[in-house]
């Protein structure tokens, strides 16, 4: 069964496996039984204001997701996106 919800799934079910500082990377499988349909990055930004203290995120929340996908793949399927 394919998750509808593949960057959430990445948080909730992974350790990051890529950690520098505030920059956190999860890796994730997209299977169908037991073969990898695809394999999927999630990059997570946990800081709360830019390196130079110039910028702040508004009520000192982390940033978040910047950017999810797919490896070896130009576009990541529909059911990623």
């Amino acid at each position: 069964m394919i998750s509808e919800r593949p960057i959430k799934t990445a948080y909730e079910k992974n350790r990051p496996n890529v950690v520098l500082g505030t920059h956190l990377e999860y890796l994730a499988f997209v299977t169908n039984g037991a073969t990898i349909r695809v394999t999927f990055r999630a990059v997570q930004e946990q800081a709360t204001r830019s390196s130079d203290g110039a910028y702040v995120t508004p009520g000192g929340l982390p940033l978040g997701t910047i950017t999810a996908y797919c490896d070896g793949r130009d576009v990541c399927p529909d059911f990623i996106n």
